[in-house]
């Protein structure tokens, strides 16, 4: 299954996964981003891009995923406003929210920037979900570090 996968993915995907295998073959825990960039000539957002594609395709392991999350860096206005969002409506309602909900919450139009925003905030280990199951979306221990400024 597998290599099916694998045989679906362009030249920088297949790039980047040689790179992560090759780390885990070795037993590196340093930070793979930087090393992505620095091999493949890429920008962080160039190689958050193939990452997310990755995930997506189901080519990378769920805990894979928990290996990027490890860069400090601030998260966007939006980003904050969503994570926000979230924590208040679970404190309130006591479950997660829908797509639509926080949509409507945030004051955007389409349930698709909600998802992308969630995509990055999941991928910096800052909520969770189950793919394709409803009200599934749940805070981690990271999402108290959001709002201080110094991630």
């Amino acid at each position: 299954m597998v290599q099916q996968q694998e045989a679906r993915l362009c030249r920088r995907e297949l790039e980047i996964l040689e790179i992560i295998r090759e780390y885990e073959e070795k037993g590196i825990t340093d930070p793979l981003i930087p090393v992505i960039q620095e091999k493949l000539g890429m920008s962080e957002a160039g190689v958050r891009k193939f990452l997310r594609i990755l995930l997506r395709k189901r080519v990378l392991p769920v805990e894979d995923e928990r290996k990027f999350p490890k860069f400090s860096y601030k998260l966007a206005p939006r980003q904050k406003a969503v994570l926000k969002f979230i924590k208040d409506f679970i404190d309130e309602n006591k479950f997660a929210p829908s797509l639509e909900e926080i949509a409507f919450g945030i004051g955007l139009k389409n349930r698709m920037g909600v998802k992308q925003h969630i995509d990055a905030l999941r991928l910096r280990g800052f909520v969770d979900y189950e793919d394709g199951k409803n009200r599934t979306l749940r805070l981690t221990t990271n999402h108290c570090e959001a709002g201080d400024g110094k991630n």
